[in-house]
């Protein structure tokens, strides 16, 4: 949005378009840019139009497939929102992240597929295309999922149900539009595709125990929460309900329909469901709660109707009202534990990023500086991008760059040099050995950071045991040591509390301003030599 501001939506084009493991959010953005200022909201709203795109979908297919009653199909698409993960402040709506994006992606193209395959309708299959063309520029993994997940499905029925050539014709249109939507952007940022998953992405490459890796189901059953589970609950006993009342409480009749049902269930979304999180416990991914998302849906598509209903569902008023009360009884504890999600996490969290930004801009204008260029020497909830994030969003005084931020006519620079989290990005560092590589680190924040902040000793201690999956946390300690046995960085700042147990402060590059003021006052001399 900060490029097509600055430079045009050419450039911001272009810049969506490569280096990345996303493209089509931030193709979003920039045209976006054209239209609105630079905001948080940006990122919510994307989500939450994927959110409606998939709502749509299921509404589709449970009155398409299940044979449901179109105003009776919204009250089933309802466990959907009411999903745990949606209200979390980390991986939620409210968190731009792109593991819920392709949840909520990958549930709509695995239902477009249910929906054609059983319509047989090419405009279902056109939707299948480009469902799976967004999916896969939403989220570069997304291939992954699709191909253990859907493909076999796809294979199956081609092999067992001996498809037409309407169904095949579907395909080659639907896998048509797919590539064509998406291809080239595999093709032009394949090498960074590779590096970033196959080479830098610590959780994907963990190879974790079994007994450790399992711990991903017990994350897709937080992700769902038990709100949705109890109205899961519910509507199964609406269902037994429809089904009782439907028989004429004839168990005789119920029980026969019952079986005739059960000889045509259908197990591909269990299927979807069940794959995702067993394809990361047997490869042994990290432990990263987020990545098991896809799971959520299939899963929750499987409970509505673990036995098909062969004759449709109707609902009567009485069943209606009943899960309209069931929903929101479930919605408010749902809002409720996200609201305490949200509050309870770092509450002064903001008033500690806002008070690091105020003293680097308040030191930095009493030196008479027009830039000040910062970063930690850690990575925890006070960071670089988190800092660098505040500036941009939460300053009322803020004017964006295509560089940084502009506050109070200081230019604002996050510098990453130290934002080294993963193993990979570690052995980039130059330098042979640990002690080599952080030698090298001290002297390039020696050189080129006017500020730094430096977590205090019990907080580095914390760090490197800890919160070590952050590469850079694992030198936190002998970090601070040499960085403060240099004599070039000095306080700035009283102690500064992000969390109970994240405690920092800023300092200063004394050798930095030093040299300025030397040059500057070197230059005053000579010209009043003149």
């Amino acid at each position: 949005m900060n490029l097509c501001r600055e430079q045009g939506l050419t450039v911001a084009l272009t810049k969506a378009c490569f280096a990345d493991t996303v493209c089509l959010p931030y193709i979003i953005a920039a045209i976006a840019g054209l239209f609105f200022e630079p905001s948080r909201h940006v990122g919510i709203w994307i989500q939450i139009g994927e959110l409606a795109f998939l709502c749509w979908t299921l509404w589709t297919y449970f009155t398409c497939v299940r044979r449901v009653a179109p105003m009776a199909s919204l009250l089933v698409i309802m466990p959907f929102l009411l999903l745990q993960c949606l209200y979390m402040n980390n991986g939620g709506l409210s968190d731009y992240r792109m593991d819920l994006s392709l949840m909520l992606l990958y549930g709509a193209t695995s239902t477009w597929y249910l929906i054609a395959s059983h319509s047989g309708r090419i405009g279902h299959f056109a939707m299948l295309g480009i469902s799976c063309g967004a999916t896969c520029l939403f989220r570069g993994t997304s291939p992954i999922y699709l191909m253990i997940a859907v493909a076999p499905i796809v294979v199956w029925d081609l092999i067992f149900f001996r498809r037409d050539r309407r169904h095949l014709k579907g395909l080659a249109v639907a896998a048509g539009i797919a590539a064509t939507l998406c291809l080239w952007f595999y093709v032009l940022n394949f090498d960074y595709l590779h590096y970033y998953y196959f080479i830098w992405n610590t959780d994907a490459n963990a190879h974790l125990p079994l007994i450790q890796s399992i711990k991903h189901f017990e994350f897709v059953g937080t992700h769902i929460g038990y709100p949705a589970l109890t109205y899961l609950g519910l509507f199964q006993l609406v269902v037994l309900w429809a089904r009782l009342q439907e028989a004429q409480y004839s168990l005789k009749l119920f029980f026969g329909r019952f079986y005739n049902d059960l000889r045509q269930i259908d197990l591909r979304p269990l299927w979807l469901g069940v794959i995702p999180a067993l394809f990361l416990t047997l490869r042994g991914a990290g432990l990263n709660p987020f990545v098991c998302m896809p799971s959520v849906f299939g899963l929750c598509l499987f409970a509505l109707f673990p036995i098909p209903l062969t004759r449709g569902l109707k609902l009567t008023w009485q069943m209606s009202c009943c899960l309209l009360v069931a929903f929101g009884w479930t919605g408010f504890q749902v809002a409720r534990e996200g609201w305490l999600n949200h509050s309870g996490d770092s509450p002064h969290s903001m008033t500690a990023h806002q008070y690091t930004l105020d003293t680097i801009l308040a030191h930095a204008k009493s030196k008479g500086r027009t830039e000040a260029r910062f970063a930690t020497s850690h990575i925890f909830y006070l960071n670089t991008n988190s800092l660098d994030s505040v500036a941009r969003f939460d300053r009322k005084d803020a004017r964006f760059k295509s560089d940084g931020v502009a506050i109070q006519g200081i230019d604002l620079i996050a510098d990453r040099l130290m934002s080294l989290a993963a193993e990979a990005d570690w052995q980039q560092v130059v330098g042979e050995t640990d002690d080599a590589k952080i030698d090298y680190l001290v002297g390039q924040a020696e050189q080129q950071l006017d500020y730094l902040v430096i977590p205090t000793p019990d907080c580095s201690v914390l760090l490197r045991d800890r919160v070590a999956h952050n590469v850079l946390n694992r030198y936190a300690v002998t970090l601070r040591e040499q960085l403060l046995a240099s004599g070039n960085w000095e306080p700035i700042s009283s102690e500064i509390r992000n969390r109970d147990d994240e405690i920092v402060q800023v300092f200063r590059n004394r050798n930095r301003f030093d040299a300025s003021h030397s040059t500057a006052h070197n230059a005053e001399e000579l010209q009043m030599r003149r």
